[in-house]
C-alpha cells in the first residue's frame, strides 16, 4: 500500500525525490537508499538490507531522517527542498513525537509543496480507530493503513486529501484484490478525514 502513496505523491508533485524516516518495507523507491552507500538504512529499524536488484538509477532519490530529530530533515529540505515529492514516514512507533515535531513536518511538507504521506501500516488503529495521525492532531495528505486495518495484505486502505488522491488518475495502479468488493462493503471503523 504503501508503495502505491509514493506513486501518487510523485504523479502529484511532478518530483521523485523522497524525504523519509523509520522502515517501511522491501520496495525499490525505499532500499535505493542503499546504493552507494551501504549503510543509510541502519538507523531505521533494520541492519544491513542490501539493495541488490534495485536500479541503479534511483541512486539519490532518497533521504533518510531520525525521529524527533528535526535538524536532519531541516538539512534536506535547504539541500532538496525543490525537488522533494514526499516527506514519509510513521507518526509514532516506539515513542511518541517531541513537541513541535509532527507540526513541523507538517508545515514544511506544506510550504516546500511536499506531500506529506503517514505511513500507519503498523501504528494505524493501536491508539484510536481513526489512526494515530488523529492522536496528535496532525494531518498527513495521505495515509497508508494496509495491515493495520486488514488481513496482510488482502484489503488494502488508505485515504487522503482529493487533491493529492485525484493524481491517481494520471498513473497506472494495480492490486491483486482491487475487485474484490468484500473488502469496500464491510463496515470499517471512521476513517479520519485528511483535510486541512
Amino acid at each position: 500500500m504503501l508503495a502505491v502513496t509514493i506513486r501518487i505523491a510523485r504523479a502529484a508533485t511532478g518530483r521523485e525525490k523522497i524525504a523519509f524516516c523509520g522502515y517501511h518495507g522491501w520496495h525499490d523507491w525505499y532500499l535505493a537508499t542503499n546504493l552507494g552507500q551501504g549503510d543509510r538504512l541502519d538507523g531505521h529499524l533494520l541492519a544491513g538490507l542490501e539493495p541488490a536488484g534495485v536500479p541503479r538509477g534511483l541512486a539519490g532519490t532518497m533521504f533518510p531522517f531520525a525521529y524527533n530529530r528535526i535538524e536532519e530533515l531541516r538539512a534536506i529540505v535547504a539541500a532538496h527542498g525543490p525537488e522533494l515529492a514526499a516527506i514519509v514516514m510513521e507518526p509514532a512507533r516506539n515513542e511518541g513525537p517531541a513537541p513541535g515535531f509532527l507540526e513541523e513536518i507538517r508545515a514544511t511538507a506544506s510550504r516546500i509543496g511536499a506531500v506529506l504521506v503517514f505511513d500507519e501500516v503498523t501504528s494505524g488503529w493501536r491508539l484510536q480507530t481513526s489512526g494515530t495521525h488523529m492522536v496528535y492532531g496532525v494531518h498527513p495528505d495521505l495515509a497508508a493503513f494496509g495491515k493495520a486495518m486488514s488481513t496482510a495484505s488482502r484489503w488494502p486502505r488508505s485515504s487522503g486529501r482529493r487533491e493529492v488522491m485525484d493524481a491517481a488518475q494520471r498513473t497506472f495502479i494495480s492490486s491483486t484484490y482491487w475487485t474484490d468488493r468484500l473488502g469496500p462493503s464491510r463496515r470499517w471503523p471512521a476513517c479520519a478525514s485528511t483535510a486541512g
